[in-house]
Order: structure tokens, then sequence, then C-alpha cells
């Protein structure tokens, strides 16, 4: 009787140095180095990369075989190639946590334009066994931003001519970008305030190279501040153009205490006319103000009191006339007094700026009519 004894060690150990030999090969990834200095890995169906320097190329293939890489251009010339020494079994590299029998390989980086790149696994006698090719377009330009642009009404500026906006009527706040090569992605933004303190980022609308910033309430969290508005556009290809925009944000609206107040009506008929005084000297032709009082005279204005601490241009943040109004011959709300805690505003219009809010100043004022509020 002849006993057969099966070598499975034996013939496991053959399939193992078979599975060790054959062509799996793939580019598992490339890095390199951006513009900014940041390290960046990407894997092969990228499409887009901003390398500078070299770029060194993951590889992974069985043993005894060579991998090889090559950079080529549309028209199919070799911009430039590099081949491994024959894999051993010591040849082992390691991407995203696993190893791989394979080897990294270097190029320099190309200039910018549309590449392929061919990866290959040689036999030992330099035959090609397997062939993969992927789409490549470097782009190490960053895109262009311009033309930050305040929509809306009512700006106005600090001093220093920074222009000074708020919630109300405001329609957004545009930027333009371009970007020649792999062509804009996205758009960003944030603002540091006067103290230094940077906003969370939101993201920015974009369309048709124009990029759009509605989140106000994000990006310029104090009530009444001076910021620096920045907004970052990101390529295909993973470079970031800035820019950077002096803005002055007041979303604070009605302040308690510190709101546009009627005191006096410019009504020369009155019998109590020209009784109204500010620093102890009457004003011609100004009633004292009261809750339904009733107005003589055709023509007529209104005096508003609104302390310091809320009055434009005292305070940068407070208070102006709106300029506008439903009624003809209109005021454009001019202080004509002050004292040391208010400014006097006569004005006929029914409006008073306040970015963060609109106040009614009064509605109806006709000769016979009571004055409401």
């Amino acid at each position: 009787m002849i006993n057969f004894k099966p070598k499975i060690p034996a013939m496991l150990g053959a399939l193992a140095v078979l599975t060790a030999g054959a062509a799996h090969a793939e580019l598992l990834e490339y890095t390199f180095k951006a513009p900014d200095g940041t390290q960046r890995s990407l894997t092969p169906n990228a499409n887009y990369a901003n390398p500078t320097g070299n770029i060194s190329f993951a590889l992974s293939a069985g043993i005894d075989r060579k991998v090889k890489i090559s950079v080529i251009r549309s028209d199919g010339t070799v911009v430039s190639t590099a081949t491994s020494h024959l894999l051993g079994a010591t040849d082992r590299i390691t991407v995203g946590g696993k190893s791989y029998y394979g080897a990294e390989l270097q190029l320099p980086a190309p200039s910018e334009g549309v590449y392929k790149l061919r990866a290959e696994i040689l036999a030992s006698d330099g035959s090609s066994v397997q062939t993969d090719e992927y789409p490549l377009q470097v782009d190490t330009t960053a895109p262009s931003l311009a033309n930050v642009t305040v929509k809306g009404e009512w700006n106005r500026a600090l001093s220093d001519g920074t222009l000074l906006r708020g919630p109300n009527r405001f329609s957004g706040i545009d930027v333009s970008a371009s970007d020649a090569g792999s062509s804009v992605s996205s758009i960003q933004a944030y603002a540091v305030d006067s103290k230094g303190k940077r906003s969370p980022v939101v993201s920015v609308n974009y369309a048709n190279g124009q990029g759009q910033l509605l989140n106000w309430s994000t990006v310029f969290p104090n009530g009444e501040d001076l910021y620096t508005l920045h907004f970052e556009a990101l390529d295909k290809a993973g470079n970031k153009g800035s820019i950077a925009y002096p803005i002055a944000w007041d979303s604070v609206g009605a302040k308690s205490g510190e709101n546009p107040e009627p005191v006096a009506v410019y009504d020369p008929k009155n019998p109590q006319a020209s009784t109204f005084k500010v620093n102890g000297q009457a004003l011609s032709g100004f009633a004292p103000y009261q809750n339904g009082m009733t107005i003589y005279s055709d023509t007529y204005r209104v005096l508003y009191r609104i302390p310091k601490t809320n009055s434009y241009p005292s305070s940068p943040y407070g208070a102006q006339s709106g300029n506008w109004c439903d009624y003809k011959n209109c005021i454009e709300g001019n202080i004509i007094a002050e004292d040391g805690t208010y400014d006097y505003r006569q004005t006929q219009a029914d409006v008073f700026q306040q970015h963060g809010t609109k106040t009614k100043s009064f509605y109806y004022l006709r000769l016979g009519y009571e004055l409401s509020w």
C-alpha cells in the first residue's frame, strides 16, 4: 500500500512566490511641495496639481519587476522619465498606512500645461508588462480677485474714507475672480476685527466669475466695529488667491435711550414759537414739541435731539438723516445746535439712517392737524 502525503506547505509556498511575482502594479499616489510651501499628496486621478521642485511617485509592483513613471505631453513627447531597479523582497513602500512591494521615483515638476502620467511595470528584461495612464494638468498660478463691491443703499464713510455699511438695505458684497489655468473651484470669506480676532470662514456664492457674500452675521459678528474683510479663491489645482478690503460694519439698530427724539417744531405761528432753547439760547421759530400738538404754520420743520454717542459724525456709527422723505421741500437733517450731550437736527424727512434698522420719526404734519409720534 502506497501512502500519498500532500505537500501543502510546499504548494502554498510556490503559490506565494507566483503571487509575489505577478504584475499587480499601480500608481498609488504622488507627493510634492505646493507654491505656498505646503506638502501635498494626490491620488492618480486627481487631474489637477500645482507642484514645484520634484514630484515623488509611489508605484507598486511584484517582486522581480521594475516600475517606471513618465511625464508625457499631449503630443506624445516624453518630458521626463524614471525607472526603478529590479524589485526584491525588501523593496517595500508604505502608502496610506498600507505596505506594498514597490518603489518611489522622482521627476522634476513640469511647467504649467496639460500632460499624461504613464505608469509602467517592466519585466526583468525591460519589456513592458502593464501600462496605465492618468491625466494631469499642472497649474501653479493662483486665482486673481478684484473689484470688491458693497451693494445696497445708504452707504457712508468714516473720516478716513473707509466704507461704513450695515444690514439695512444690504444686498451683498461682490468680488470678481478669474483663473486662466484650472479655473476657480470655490471662494470663501472671513473678517478680522479691530482687535485682531478672526471670524469663522464662510462659503461665498460663486458663478460666472463672480462671488457674492450674503452671510454678514457670521463674518461681521460684532455690532459696531472696523474689519478687514478677506476673500480667498481656490482653483482646482489647489492654488489660493486672496484680496483684503477694509470695511466698517454697524449692525446695531435702535439703541435704548440714544435714538432721535423730537423736542421742537419750527412753527412760527405757534403761540410758543421761539421759546425752545438750547444752551440757554432760544431757537427762532421753534416751539417745544408735545405729543399731539397742533401745527399752525404751512412751513414746518421738526427738531430732533440725538445723543452724541449715537449721532453721526460725533459717533462714526451714529444715526444720520436718511436724506429721503415722502414730502415736498425736505430738509436734510442738518445739525443747527448742539450742547455737551446732544446734537440737534432739523428735518422734515421721516427716516433716520441707522444701519441696523430704519427709525420712523413722524408720519403726518399739516396745518391744523396733529403731530403724530
